[in-house]
Formats: C-alpha cells, structure tokens, sequence
C-alpha cells in the first residue's frame, strides 16, 4: 500500500511536469517578458480619445514579449525581433505589435502562406533551407527593403534594452474633435540602440544562447530598469493621396523627413517575471486588441493577421486563453458606440486604400531601399554587404543572379559590390 502511494505521488509529480509546456509558437517562440508602467507626456485628446493617453499623470500596467522569429543563431543572431507590449487599461487591454525592423516583406495578406513556408523548415528532412527564404524574397521585390535592414546592424542584437520597436502597421486615431489621422508608433531605447557586428553575434550564440533574455532578466533583478520612449508619426486621413506611397502598406516606411516622428510617452520596465510558463508563454497578443479611440485602418494586413493570431492562440492555449492571467483584462471593456466600432477593411478603408492606389509600382519597392543604402556610412554598408554576400554564397547561380538584377535597381553600387564578392 505504501509503495502503490509513493508511485502514485511520483506519477502526480510527472503528470505535472508534463503539463508545464504549451504548444510551441510557429513564429517567435522564444521570448523573454517584463512588467512595468507606460506614462503619456501629454494629454494626447486632440489626436484620439484613448483614455491611457489622456492624462500625463496616469500610469498604465504594461507587459512586454520581446522575441525571435527563427530560433536558429541563438538570440543575438541575424534574425526580425518582435517587441509586443500589452497596454492593461481601463478601458480593456490594447495590444502594440512591434518588429526591431522599421519595415516588413509584404503588404499583401495573400503572400502570407508563401512567407511561412519560405521560412519553415523543411517537411521532409526538418531542416533550414536559406534558398527558399532567398528564392521568395527574388520573386516578391518588396522585401528588398526590409532585406537591407534586416542584412544591416539593425539584424543582430546584444540586448533587447538596446532594442527599437517599430510598429509596420498602420492604424487610425479618432480624436475627441471626431477627426481621425493614420498612425504609425515606434519605440526607442533611452539606453540608447547597440547592435553587433556578424562575428559578435556568432560568437555570443555560442558562448550564450540566452544572451538577450539573460541580460534583461538580470538587469532588472539588479534594480536597473529599461526605458523606451514611444514616439508617434500622423498624417491627417484625408491627406493620405499625398504622399508617394501607399500609408497602408507594411511594406513601405514612413520617412522622418517627410513625416516626423513626435515624442508622447515613456514605458519603463521594472519587474522581470517571476513564472515564465504562466507569463512569457501564455501571453497571447493580438493587434486586433483595440481600445476606443485607435481602430484598424485600411492596412490589409492587419484584419487578416488579427484573424490568424486568434486562430493561433485559440489552438495554441485552448479556447479559454483570454481568461489567463497574463491575457486577462483588468478592467470591463467600455463600451463603444457604433460609429466607433473597427473597421474590418471595408467601406471608409477601402476609400484610404483607392486613393494609396498606383503607388505601389515596382519603382517605388526600390526607390526606398536604394535610399536606405545610400543614407549609411562607409562602413556600414560595406558590412550590409559582407552580410549579404555571406548569406547568398551558397545559392544556385540563377537564383544569385536574380537577385542582384533586384540589388542593381535599388542601387548599382550595392548590385556591383555584391557580385563582385560573388565573383559574378
């Protein structure tokens, strides 16, 4: 009888250790989290009636995921970064998705199934396969853009608390006058940005795989918080025609100079998380987490992306997932009046996306990277390109060839450099 109680207490002791995991996310599964506070500078009434951004004096509870996509190369490898914050407000919780790129590959929900495949591995041998992820990026030019950054210093990391976050989607405020403007946020570290040069970024992989997470976690144990400041760029709806680009287009950036980016707030981190399974695992973000105030705007990806993270988290976590602790809302949702409601991607959005329309040629995919390549120093775009021509060493000689006929439209002296170190 005793011995049939110890192996039933041992059996318990299994069962529970088994069911300390969850379903591994497909993308950005490894993370590290953080609590804290965000803090408005200003009232911001006049740009949305968001109650969290009303009052300078008003703390809102944040919770922060910073991750990877790919769990290769360690946390410090070559790789986008996401930077999802959970606003818990009076209002309900409002979720801002980030990337530590200013940019995304595609603007076009379709292409979304052929990007996951691009970067899975592969179904026969589960193993990478860079020339897919390559051979994707050949046949969508728009990923150019976002290939310059992310083979720039910008796509290794040492240290999430030197981290930007960049929101790609574009939103709309509704202000207290009834106006609303197409927003897009960003994150900067008070720390100050760090990246790491290729060789660094090998070399902590394997010496720390943890590195990043590490680094928070011990840091704010120490006592030291990390700071972000969150800045917002608007343009008015009705002047969306304007600009030379589509403003819905998480393919395109938005040039500081052409819309500067203003200061509104401070999110500081204070507390790392005591239970990782129950916090950093189960968190479940999802941008279709809205409060009164900021709606979706005519950004094709956001419906659809909100629609499959649901999906996501709903298999991922059970049906049950929003009651979770760290998904949980602190408050009664307010209630919102009709004209409020979100748009889904029709009527007032379409008529944002109808005036963006034509703007999104071929040339205009190019004109923004052959800008960003042209802006570095020296330096660093000699690194960019040593990156890249690491990256495409390997690859059939078609596929080279293709995609420095994309380097050469974006600029001929990045298309040169790289076929030269590809001896092409």
């Amino acid at each position: 009888m005793i011995e049939a109680l110890k192996e039933r207490r041992l059996l318990k002791k299994l069962a529970a250790i088994n069911g300390e995991t969850v379903t591994r996310r497909f993308a950005f599964a490894k993370g590290a989290g953080a609590r804290g506070t965000f803090q408005p500078y200003m009232s911001l009434r006049d740009w949305t009636s968001a109650d969290f951004l009303s009052d300078p004096e008003k703390e809102t509870p944040v919770f922060v995921r910073f991750s990877k996509a790919l769990e290769q190369g360690g946390e410090t490898g070559r790789d986008v970064r996401g930077f999802a914050v959970r606003f818990y407000t009076e209002e309900g919780n409002y979720d801002l998705l980030s990337l530590n790129l200013p940019v995304f590959c595609i603007g076009e929900p379709a292409k979304l199934p052929k990007l996951a495949e691009a970067v899975k591995r592969d179904r026969e041998s589960n193993l990478r396969c860079p020339e897919r992820f390559w051979a994707f990026a050949a046949s969508n030019p728009e990923s150019i853009l976002m290939l310059l950054h992310l083979f720039g210093d910008g796509g290794t990391i040492k240290s999430y608390r030197h981290m930007p976050g960049y929101g790609v989607n574009t939103y709309r405020w509704k202000g207290r006058d009834g106006k609303r403007r197409l927003v897009r946020c960003s994150w900067r570290p008070m720390a100050g940005e760090r990246t790491v040069t290729r060789q660094e970024a090998e070399f902590l992989a394997g010496f720390d795989s943890d590195a990043a997470s590490r680094d928070l976690y011990e840091t704010l144990k120490e006592g030291t918080p990390a700071e972000y400041e969150l800045f917002v760029q608007m343009v008015p709806e009705e002047s969306a025609c304007d600009l030379p680009f589509c403003l819905t287009d998480a393919s395109k950036i938005w040039p500081a100079q052409l819309i500067p980016p203003v200061r509104i707030g401070k999110m500081s981190l204070t507390d790392p998380v005591n239970d990782y399974l129950n916090e950093v695992e189960k968190a479940a973000f999802n941008p279709g987490n809205l409060v009164k105030g900021i709606e979706f705007s005519g950004d094709p990806l956001l419906a659809v992306m909100a629609l499959a993270m649901e999906d996501g988290q709903r298999h991922r976590l059970g049906p049950d997932y929003e009651s979770l602790p760290v998904n949980r809302s602190r408050s009664v949702p307010a209630q919102w009046d009709e004209d409020d409601e979100t748009d889904d991607g029709t009527g007032r959005d379409a008529g944002v996306k109808k005036r963006s329309a034509g703007k999104n040629t071929g040339e205009t995919h190019y004109l923004q990277a052959g800008a960003y390549y042209r802006g570095l120093g020296e330096e660093a775009r000699r690194r960019l390109e040593d990156n890249v021509i690491d990256s495409m060493m390997f690859l059939r000689d078609d596929l080279q060839r293709e995609l420095i006929r994309h380097f050469l439209q974006a600029d001929q002296e990045l298309g040169k450099q790289i076929a030269k170190g590809l001896a092409i």
